[in-house]
């Protein structure tokens, strides 16, 4: 499956993985606070692309650590994410 990759919304720079883009910004942009889109909250399918976020360091960190296609199906609207969820408790041995 093909990755998506995005742009600082920063500094311009292209071409990021979701990691790479944290690092970047934790390396090159850790003291910048500029309220700017993220990139990679307007690539998920429930995005609101009018989203601003004041610290993207912050955000970042706080929410694009982990990759979401690894956890969801990116291509279910949040509904059907909801039924699945609820599903798959049922069937969960402790």
């Amino acid at each position: 499956s093909r990755h998506p990759t995005f742009k600082c919304p920063l500094c311009q720079e292209a071409n990021f993985t979701r990691q790479r883009l944290l690092d970047h910004c934790n390396n090159r942009h850790l003291y910048q606070i500029v309220p700017v889109i993220c990139p990679i909250c307007v690539s998920l399918p429930w995005a609101d692309t009018n989203q601003v976020t004041r610290n993207l360091v912050s955000h970042l960190n706080l929410r694009h650590r982990f990759d979401y296609g690894e956890f969801v199906n990116l291509q279910l609207d949040e509904e059907a994410q909801y039924q699945n969820a609820v599903q798959e408790s049922c069937h969960v041995n402790f």
